[in-house]
């Protein structure tokens, strides 16, 4: 598995188009971590809050990074099964989003990857703006997937 960096994983959410024009930023990464970061600016909606759809992407960022920083990105990859979202204050700063994976669901996920080619876990986090105050609530199922060239 490759080095895990800030770089990376910068560099991976801006192969997406979409998310790199949202600006969505990786903050920290370490195995089963991960924590981003969406910007308010050129992410304002008609009253100044963050528009509910970057806070979607943030909440996708969130909740898959942490899954990519266990598996070999070049044999396998993660995909959103499901997102539910609350949103509950809007948010005037920028967002933040991190979660972490338990090392017992570490070992499970990497377990059923080898073996069935697919595993998930299903993360539930809190994203905050930079006062610290939750803006939203996030519960998302991430599968976990072999690449279909590597499988064997």
């Amino acid at each position: 598995m490759q080095e895990l960096s800030i770089e990376i994983f910068q560099s991976r959410m801006e192969n997406i188009e979409f998310m790199k024009r949202c600006g969505v930023r990786a903050e920290s990464v370490g195995y089963g971590f991960g924590k981003s970061r969406m910007p308010l600016a050129s992410n304002e909606n008609h009253v100044g809050s963050m528009y509910l759809g970057a806070l979607s992407v943030l909440a996708e960022a969130g909740a898959a990074m942490c899954g990519s920083t266990i598996i070999d990105d070049q044999r396998h990859f993660p995909i959103v099964r499901s997102m539910h979202l609350n949103f509950l204050k809007p948010a005037y700063t920028d967002v933040f989003a991190e979660y972490q994976l338990s090392d017992d669901t570490i070992a499970r996920l990497l377990a059923q990857l080898e073996s069935e080619g697919r595993s998930e876990y299903t993360a539930e986090f809190d994203m905050l703006d930079e006062s610290g105050l939750i803006v939203a609530t996030v519960i998302s199922t991430i599968t976990l997937l072999t690449r279909r060239d590597q499988v064997t």
